[in-house]
């Protein structure tokens, strides 16, 4: 879902990846931490579109799954904050040290 969400918005898509790769890059670890702030907040700031197949299919599955038609914003803004919560410093360094990358 996260691959169609972003998609759906380049502006942001395009800010997270340059967050992404100056983060990457960058030894400070205070710098580091206030960037990965600014691509949670990029994350949170996805609208959802119920236009788009994908996000009209993420809410007739959670509704279908038991989320009250009138709780979906709350269901839609959890789902940002678990995908925003890779970018803390503990998750973005483990998946460093892997190779994973997180874009």
């Amino acid at each position: 879902m996260a691959e169609f969400s972003i998609d759906l918005e380049p502006r942001i898509k395009d800010s997270l990846q340059t967050l992404i790769k100056k983060v990457e890059s960058t030894k400070s670890v205070r710098k580091m931490n206030k960037m990965l702030y600014e691509c949670k907040e990029q994350i949170l700031s996805l609208k959802f579109h119920p236009e788009n197949q994908h996000h009209a299919f993420l809410k007739e599955q959670l509704i279908k799954f038991g989320i009250p038609s009138n709780q979906f914003e709350q269901a839609w803004l959890t789902i940002k904050k678990v995908w925003a919560s890779k970018f803390n410093e503990r998750a973005f360094l483990a998946t460093k040290k892997l190779g994973v990358k997180i874009n």
